[in-house]
């Protein structure tokens, strides 16, 4: 989808995907502030979402992202920079297979309490998010509206904060 094609489109509450190759261009769905949920069906293999794609679209609280297994694709989902942001009402992020997760892909998504994530590289655990490298297991991003008011650094495990982790 091109860079603007939905945007501000108010009356806009769903959209359903029925293709292997998904490319969110910027600002694809700014504005649709009726927007609620977006499907990306059986075929989807690979996504990718670029600047404001979701910028203030401010009803979804929920956003899903499945891809399914390809021999003639790379596949996964790419959040590139600021790909979700000023989403204020997203609680959930669901990833099936993330592929690329850039550091400011949630800004102003504070109301975020749980990353459910898997990856070969990417994948959450107690609700965060984390990447897995030969270096260790670094907390890439904690979850911004989680109920703990505490967090264990067990250096046995984690091996790497990254900057802006808790913003």
């Amino acid at each position: 989808l091109g860079a603007n094609a939905f945007e501000n489109l108010l009356n806009l509450r769903s959209v359903e995907f029925k293709a292997e190759e998904i490319l969110l261009k910027a600002s694809v769905f700014a504005g649709c502030t009726a927007l609620t949920e977006v499907e990306f069906g059986e075929k989807a293999v690979g996504i990718q979402v670029e600047r404001y794609a979701f910028n203030d679209c401010s009803k979804m609280t929920e956003l899903k992202f499945d891809t399914v297994k390809s021999d003639e694709f790379v596949g996964g989902t790419e959040l590139g920079e600021f790909a979700l942001y000023g989403m204020k009402v997203l609680e959930k992020l669901t990833v099936s297979n993330l592929k690329t997760f850039a550091p400011t892909a949630i800004t102003g998504c504070n109301a975020i309490a749980e990353f459910d994530v898997k990856g070969e590289e990417y994948n959450s655990a107690e609700g965060d998010l984390y990447k897995v490298t030969s270096a260790g297991t670094e907390l890439v991003r904690y979850a911004p509206a989680k109920a703990e008011d505490t967090f264990t650094v067990n250096t046995a495990d984690l091996t790497c904060i990254r900057t802006g982790a808790f913003e």
